[in-house]
């Protein structure tokens, strides 16, 4: 009786320079955007001047059956909600397809974009909208960045990304990044609709949210390079090459792009 192993993750079906590129790109983009939001709201100019406004008419749409609908979904992306989540979808993904590197990538992209917004949230130790605008229980935390649109954005955009860059499709990316972003946007605006949020905090999240995901991208692309062993189903573990070195078998041949596969 055999012991099952843990399987590689199916190799990578995008150039490793186009996710290089792509990572570099969302480092400098994300992380300029979050610290423009940043000074926007603490000078009071630019998209910090229209805080105020847009909280205003954000508040003045609300429906009944809107409030229960955006209530829900917000209630959904919470930090504890996307906890259980995380971990559901994590360790599913490590049981149904007996891999560990993409899982594991998508959970610590989520636990450290928690802790980011935690300590960034004290750090500046914002102050959320007025209370009696809140739809739902008051929430008395900071306010900078919003927890709700981070975590959605990146765990979307991380699981996009992890799914698309394995996958042969060729419309994998941009379907991905189009249900990424727009769910991510949904969220954001349930922040300001049910009066818990400014706009500045909802579109730092969103920035900050592209520096999280180019880790995703740069840890899943030195991931796949590494050499995996075969295991029992291709041959004898631990069986030896012509040099007396374990025979290993990498993940797809990254220099030449997507794998052909039968």
């Amino acid at each position: 009786m055999t012991t099952p192993r843990l399987r590689p993750s199916p190799p990578l079906t995008v150039r490793p320079e186009r996710v290089r590129w792509l990572a570099a790109a969302f480092v400098v983009v994300g992380a300029g955007w979050f610290v423009l939001m940043m000074f926007s709201f603490l000078g009071n100019f630019g998209v910090g001047a229209a805080d105020q406004p847009v909280h205003d008419w954000a508040i003045s749409l609300r429906t009944p059956v809107a409030t229960a609908i955006l209530a829900f979904i917000t209630t959904l992306t919470g930090p504890s909600w996307m906890t259980v989540i995380t971990a559901i979808a994590g360790f599913g993904w490590m049981i149904v397809s007996r891999e560990w590197r993409r899982p594991v990538l998508l959970m610590g992209a989520m636990g450290l974009a928690v802790l980011a917004s935690t300590l960034i949230k004290h750090e500046l130790s914002r102050a959320r909208p007025d209370p009696v605008q809140m739809m739902l229980a008051i929430d008395q935390s900071y306010s900078f960045p919003s927890g709700h649109t981070l975590g959605t954005a990146v765990f979307a955009g991380s699981l996009a990304y992890l799914l698309a860059a394995h996958s042969a499709r060729r419309n994998a990316f941009a379907l991905g990044a189009v249900l990424a972003v727009a769910f991510t946007a949904l969220v954001a605006f349930t922040r300001l609709y049910l009066g818990y949020h400014w706009l500045t905090d909802v579109l730092a999240s969103a920035g900050l949210s592209l520096v999280f995901i180019a880790a995703v991208m740069v840890g899943d692309l030195l991931l796949s390079r590494r050499p995996v062993a075969t295991t029992e189903a291709d041959g004898a573990v631990g069986a030896k090459g012509p040099s007396g070195q374990p025979a290993v078998r990498p993940e797809g041949d990254l220099a030449d792009g997507p794998t052909e596969r039968a």
